[in-house]
């Protein structure tokens, strides 16, 4: 599922999203770059357009790809940056200490296709992968390079998806934003002790 736009707000949630819009971190953050905002929204904030995330997500894009793709220094500001990572933490994954819903929603349907593809390798049903590297008559058998049996998959996401997994896993609390690239693994082992048909 992939949802844009601002975040989900629970009922009772005690974070809205234009929390901080005021705050004595945003009036520094406009002292640095207010003056790039378009004119009809001059405010750095929350829910300004661009939205604060959009901001971070900015910054965060052209540092990985080189000084050609550079801002005007201000917004690499070390200070800066710690206030729209701690904003746009609370507001985007506060809600994944709240409520297992709230994760569910924000991991869509990722840990589902990992958990197909780990039973599909465990029952040899195809569901590992090979359906979907199967051969030109879509046999199962062999995959087009003549894998029997899938060893490794990747699938994409975003770092709001990686937050959601993380924190019902118990290793995300809402601390720094998870950098940008950020991945994890999920591994599939065998207990070779074990006899299986």
């Amino acid at each position: 599922m992939l949802v844009i736009g601002p975040p989900l707000r629970l009922p009772g949630s005690p974070l809205t999203n234009v929390q901080g819009n005021d705050s004595k971190d945003m009036d520094y953050l406009n002292s640095l770059i207010s003056k790039w905002m378009p004119e009809s929204s001059p405010r750095v904030a929350v829910d300004s357009h661009p939205r604060l995330s959009g901001i971070m997500d900015t910054v965060n894009s052209t540092l990985a790809h080189g000084p050609k793709t550079r801002l005007p220094s201000a917004f690499y500001d070390t200070k800066g940056r710690e206030i729209i990572d701690k904003i746009g933490s609370e507001e985007w994954f506060s809600g994944y200490k709240e409520s297992q819903e709230y994760r569910k929603v924000g991991i869509g349907a990722l840990v589902g296709d990992i958990v197909t593809r780990m039973v599909g390798n465990i029952d040899r049903s195809g569901n590992d992968g090979l359906r979907e590297v199967a051969g030109v008559d879509g046999d199962l058998g062999k995959g087009r390079g003549g894998e029997s049996g899938i060893k490794l998959t990747m699938s994409g996401c975003h770092d709001t998806t990686l937050a959601a997994i993380l924190s019902s896993l118990g290793a995300f609390e809402g601390e720094e934003w998870p950098p940008y690239t950020s991945h994890i693994a999920v591994e599939l082992f065998k207990d070779e002790s074990v006899k299986t048909d």
